[in-house]
């Protein structure tokens, strides 16, 4: 959480140019995330005086902060620190529509310093991993439970492949999710049977903030998707793990017992 930075520059508007060496369709926000060895390029248009470049820590532990001025010597004011939020198990888990698959969390004692989650009273709709929720996880984080790696919410379908029709039915990603028998086990705590694909969800902390912030929805490629194919097949692939032991895999497969 101290790796991840939420950065802005009260009083101005910042264009997002680039992302991560990617040119885009410019769009206009408040504030971005990034995290170790991301970029951000932006354009600012300041006026004749000074301002704060304001660059907090996702677990909200501290601050960075640089000026912008005409002149050495000119400050602007240093905003406070947002309060930190907990996270939930709507950061975690899909649309939790059916949590059969926590048969393996019967050792939840250890789990008391969870006091934060008091308030998961309608847990019907809660949304899924997020990258930006659970960064080091993003970019997140991405709620790969179903994710639909063919697609990433681009609607692909006006695309010929290569005078094959692509199937109309993978211009959306999946929501119910189909369990390997592999995900059944000790190294498996949990499973999201209802997924989401959350690229419009700026992330914990930053979701009632009031300011306009950058998301995955937001990123377009200037010209459109590079490869104009339509989907062919879904490939789901899930992350699983367990937490309490701080194993994570693949469809409950961890490296190294993969075959090719």
């Amino acid at each position: 959480g101290n790796t991840f930075y939420d950065v802005r520059i009260p009083g101005l508007k910042l264009k997002v140019i680039q992302v991560d060496g990617q040119n885009i369709e410019p769009v206009t926000v408040d504030e971005f995330r990034f995290g170790p060895r991301e970029t951000c390029d932006v354009l600012v248009e300041p006026r004749d005086e000074a301002y704060t470049i304001f660059s907090q820590s996702m677990d909200r532990t501290g601050y960075a902060r640089g000026t912008l001025a005409t002149r050495v010597g000119l400050e602007a004011p240093v905003p406070a620190v947002d309060k930190p939020q907990w996270l939930t198990m709507a950061d975690m888990m899909g649309g939790m529509g059916g949590m059969g698959g926590m048969g393996g969390m019967g050792g939840m004692g250890g789990m008391g310093g969870m006091g934060g989650m008091g308030g998961m009273g309608g847990m019907g709709g809660m949304q899924g991993m997020s990258q930006a929720g659970m960064q080091g996880m993003d970019h997140s984080s991405m709620g790969m439970q179903g994710m639909n790696h063919g697609t990433m919410a681009m609607d692909h379908s006006q695309h010929a492949m290569g005078g094959m029709k692509a199937d109309a039915s993978l211009t959306v990603p999946s929501t119910k999710a189909r369990h390997a028998k592999t995900e059944y086990g000790a190294t498996t705590d949990m499973r999201v049977d209802m997924a989401r694909t959350n690229l419009d969800d700026p992330g914990i902390g930053l979701r009632d903030t009031g300011r306009r912030v950058l998301t995955l929805a937001d990123q377009h490629t200037i010209g459109g998707p590079l490869d104009k194919r339509g989907p062919g097949r879904e490939v789901e692939l899930h992350l699983t793990g367990n937490m309490e032991r701080y194993s994570w895999s693949i469809d409950g497969v961890e490296f190294g017992q993969f075959a090719p």
